[in-house]
């Protein structure tokens, strides 16, 4: 069925379901005996909702964003529908385009059509160096850093649905990769922080200013300032002496507000300095956090901040935080999290704790501005088509309140390819028990797995202990429960296949590693252990082919030489445990030294949670 569109007296909306017909063909009815979708401006801008009759649907909406969520209603075949109630003026994501996945100017658009049918209205792309600077030709450097005129575009697009595309980049911390190259050497503090107080430091913020400013309608701008640990520790004391950490920060945001000002940008900033240099503890969510009110008073005026908090599943916190927020003298943002960081795949887990009662207390608080992260840590090798199912829950809630399974199922299917709902959140509920942990964790030495193994505990969500056969059981359930569900845009489904086959293989081979290491005799045990090396060597090379399908269909080639690299050494070490076994069963060799090594330490293993960590105990690049 196709629908003809009637918002003659809305043209930026007209334009926008024009743009979206394309991609969803039932909006481009054009005869008359095709049913006709009327658009009428309400007057609560918090409230829409559809109707049928006279032969089609009237949509009554508050805002252009709302037009477009009822929209999907009518594709999904949820009408007719109470309203839709969304306090929330502005419903965005932020999405990290600086662990190396810088996605491709083809995918965002893309992206952002799902969004804004899925009631969306705000972007951000985190860009920590990943654009380009004239006269800057090392910022960047070999990362994909997005032109001027891809941003220009980039940005008309998300215009063209309605979406604000709002520049997100870092002007203190976080600039860890520029510090590669010795041209930037002299506007260094220490780790990735910018010298306050050097005159050379500005000239660059203000070229990164100027550059945003010139590519995009907003005139807001996010300029990060977060995570600065060690703020004037480093050259910045050598040169002006111990100071306090809150000196330095006002001084250098008043100086960054100013050259916002001058660009007609408003800027924000992430909260999480003021409140860390509070704590006794450094610690984000210490409630007995403190900040002086002479450094409050000191924060620039027409500054936002920026609360995010993606690890609490508790509505009264987040509403303490709030108000925390608000004594500070300002109307906070809210950035809540989908969680797509250290993942191979979207954790619905770990969403679905921690996204709702966020948006609890964010309407009881009455905030108006809510957006949701979507970061890439360690290597941004999620499949971030996943994550779509995420922000399909997430608006679920921020319009209706509530998420039930039965309504995304329409949802996702009807306006996301085809996707199931339940099939994409199937592996979602088992990926944040440390999938890339599993997956990347040395087929011989295996640091990570029998580390765990051996505290009896894989580490959930905020400490939930799983053990191993619990972990093992997950993987289990989620490789059935997509073994035959269809392909489609939230996510590609022949990859979750593949991730879920390697996972699960993974366990097994760690478990008769374990068997074998364990026994004196374990010759049986060796070869049991073979012929799973050798069915895993072939599920990892298959999960490598995948996902580099879905990586160059999302991002930019820049940066997929990181996994490449993790997932070539998967491929070519389990290949080496194959030749070691087969030397064992033959008799060239008495033994496997790495697993001796393993039984020699037994249950006293532990490993840190990073790449370097557990890859191996040797030196790493």
């Amino acid at each position: 069925m196709k629908f003809r569109m009637n918002a003659a007296g809305d043209k930026s909306l007209a334009a926008s379901l024009e743009v979206l017909a394309r991609r969803y063909a039932a909006l481009a009815g054009k005869s008359e005996n095709d049913p006709e979708i009327r658009f009428v401006r309400g007057d609560n801008p918090d409230t829409c909702h559809v109707t049928r009759g006279n032969g089609g649907y009237t949509i009554v909406y508050g805002r252009p964003n709302m037009a477009l969520r009822m929209v999907g209603n009518v594709l999904s075949g949820l009408v007719p529908a109470k309203p839709e109630k969304c306090p929330f003026s502005t419903l965005g994501i932020m999405l990290d385009c600086s662990r190396n996945a810088v996605k491709t100017v083809d995918w965002l658009k893309g992206c952002f059509e799902r969004l804004a049918i899925l009631g969306y209205n705000m972007a951000m792309l985190y860009t920590e160096d990943t654009y380009q600077i004239d006269g800057e030709p090392f910022f960047g450097f070999m990362r994909g850093a997005y032109t001027p005129a891809e941003i220009r575009e980039i940005d008309d697009y998300a215009a063209s649905l309605g979406i604000e595309l709002i520049p997100c980049i870092e002007t203190l911390a976080h600039l860890d990769q520029i510090f590669k190259w010795g041209k930037y050497a002299d506007i260094r503090d220490r780790d990735g922080i910018l010298l306050e107080g050097e005159e050379k430091t500005y000239a660059l913020i203000e070229k990164m200013v100027a550059t945003w400013a010139s590519c995009v309608r907003s005139r807001r701008i996010h300029l990060g300032m977060d995570e600065a640990f060690g703020l004037g520790t480093g050259e910045h004391e050598r040169q002006f002496g111990k100071q306090p950490p809150f000196d330095i920060i006002n001084r250098h945001l008043g100086r960054c507000c100013a050259i916002c000002e001058k660009h007609g940008l408003k800027p924000m900033i992430w909260s999480d300095m003021y409140f860390r240099i509070g704590s006794k503890t450094n610690a984000y969510y210490d409630l007995d956090s403190r900040p002086p009110a002479k450094v409050v008073r000191g924060i620039p005026k027409g500054l936002d901040l920026v609360y995010w908090d993606y690890y609490h599943d508790d509505r009264g916190f987040y509403e303490t935080f709030i108000d925390r927020h608000r004594a500070m003298g300002g109307e906070p943002l809210m950035g809540s999290g989908v969680w797509t960081w250290n993942l191979f795949w979207y954790s619905h887990h770990n969403t679905r704790l921690t996204v709702e009662p966020c948006l609890q207390a964010c309407r009881a608080r009455k905030i108006r501005e809510v957006f949701f992260t979507m970061w890439g840590d360690n290597g941004g090798y999620c499949d971030y088509g996943s994550a779509l199912a995420g922000l399909a829950y997430a608006a679920e809630i921020a319009f209706a309140g509530d998420a039930r399974d039965a309504r995304l199922e329409k949802r996702v299917k009807s306006l996301l390819g085809g996707s199931s709902y339940k099939a994409v959140t199937a592996l979602g509920e088992a990926s944040h028990l440390r999938a890339d942990h599993v997956l990347l964790d040395d087929p011989l030495m295996m640091l990570y797995i029998h580390g765990v193994a051996s505290a009896h505990a894989f580490s959930g969500f905020n400490g939930e202990k799983v053990s191993f056969a619990e972990a093992r059981a997950a993987f289990a359930k989620a490789r059935k429960a997509i073994a035959r569900a269809p392909d489609g845009d939230a996510g590609s489904m022949p990859y979750a296949q593949a991730l879920a086959n390697a996972l699960c293989l993974k366990m097994d081979l760690a478990e008769a590693s374990f068997a074998t290491m364990k026994k004196k005799d374990h010759r049986r045990d060796a070869r049991a252990l073979l012929r799973i090396a050798k069915a895993y060597e072939k599920a990892i090379a298959r999960f490598s082919s995948e996902f580099r399908k879905m990586w160059f269909s999302q991002n930019k080639p820049f940066g997929f030489e990181s996994i490449q690299i993790r997932l070539g050494a998967q491929v070519v070490r389990t290949h080496e445990l194959a030749l070691r076994l087969e030397a064992f069963l033959g008799g060239k060799e008495r033994t496997i030294p790495e697993l001796a090594e393993l039984a020699r330490i037994g249950d006293a293993l532990t490993v840190g949670g990073s790449y370097r960590q557990y890859a191996t105990a040797s030196c790493i690049f």
